[in-house]
């Protein structure tokens, strides 16, 4: 099941606004680089739902499109995951992405 919640990244820490997802999930935080919670959450109050759901509805659509992963999820160890992001980090910096810390 995929669902969205709106929170603020606070001394490394997210806050969540409204609900907050239910123990024991599996969240993957996708955040903008805004320098200060203020704004963090003055982005949250001026979305629109449309504009809120429009990324969401995207990658299920592309999902529904695409051929199925080569690796079951469940199957990568955690380290692995932390090495990719890791990974994923590097590239972003060395090409001067700053969008993607």
């Amino acid at each position: 099941m995929l669902a969205t919640f709106q929170g603020v990244i606070e001394h490394g820490q997210i806050r969540w606004i409204g609900i907050a997802p239910p123990e024991g999930a599996r969240v993957v935080v996708v955040a903008p680089d805004y320098p200060s919670v203020e704004e963090q959450e003055a982005r949250l109050t001026a979305i629109s739902d449309e504009e809120w759901r429009r990324p969401f509805d995207d990658m299920i659509a592309l999902a529904r499109n695409s051929p199925p992963p080569e690796v079951d999820i469940d199957a990568v160890s955690s380290q692995a995951l932390v090495d990719l992001a890791h990974e994923v980090r590097a590239d972003a910096m060395e090409r001067g992405d700053a969008s993607r810390r």
